[in-house]
């Protein structure tokens, strides 16, 4: 009888591991709070900086992503690089589209290393740099002022840089460094190193900055 009543306990004892266990794993989101989604199709890689800042002064988190057509939207989102505007006060969010994957077929394909960097400038606009992974020597820009992003902007490394550049352009790192009342933004670039451009109006216009390591090919990214 103590053997009959032992089997019938570990019985109930497994089927209700097995029910929650169900119940658990049928759950999308187990959260101590409230679920934010700010995007519901978008990656990232961690070569790109800062892929997220807060605008304290317009109460703002702007958050960035590169769509796949693996996600949602399928194939007409692939490649599109976003940026999501949430409102800390309100809870409500807007997303941009800054590039549109499918106007340029080949180039801004899914790839997390085509996330957008950020800044928050002194002005209180946003500036926006991407780039293709393994495509060009470009990196693309956008200002956001009022409520509206301005059109693209390209600065082409090849051109700008004295004797070209001999690797395609990837990664963005955008810094203001307030001693110098300049903006930085640092690419992997000719030969395979870290190369910058800088500005001296916030992001308006650019020109070339130099190259950070010495020639060596001694990995994916040099230094």
């Amino acid at each position: 009888m103590i053997y009959m009543d032992t089997k019938i306990h570990l019985l109930i004892v497994a089927i209700l591991i097995l029910s929650i266990n169900t119940i658990v794993s049928g759950q999308s989101d187990i959260v101590n709070g409230n679920l934010i989604q700010f995007n519901d199709n978008g990656s990232w890689c961690w070569y790109q900086d800062e892929r997220v800042v807060f605008d304290v002064a317009g109460g703002k988190l702007i958050v960035g992503s590169d769509a796949s057509d693996n996600g949602v939207g399928g194939s007409s989102r692939e490649g599109d690089v976003e940026v999501i505007i949430f409102d800390l006060l309100s809870g409500t969010s807007q997303k941009f589209i800054l590039k549109d994957g499918s106007s340029a077929p080949g180039s801004f394909y899914a790839d997390d290393h085509n996330a957008p960097a950020f800044l928050v400038r002194p002005d209180g606009k946003y500036l926006a740099m991407y780039a293709a992974h393994f495509n060009d020597t470009s990196s693309h820009y956008r200002i956001y002022d009022a409520g509206v992003w301005g059109s693209e902007q390209i600065f082409n490394w090849k051109l700008e840089r004295p004797g070209g550049a001999n690797f395609q352009t990837t990664y963005s790192n955008v810094y203001y460094l307030s001693a110098e009342n300049r903006v930085y933004n640092f690419v992997r670039g000719n030969n395979k190193s870290p190369n910058s451009m800088v500005s001296t109006n916030w992001g308006d216009t650019w020109v070339y900055g130099g190259q950070l390591t010495r020639n060596g090919g001694v990995g994916y990214n040099n230094g």
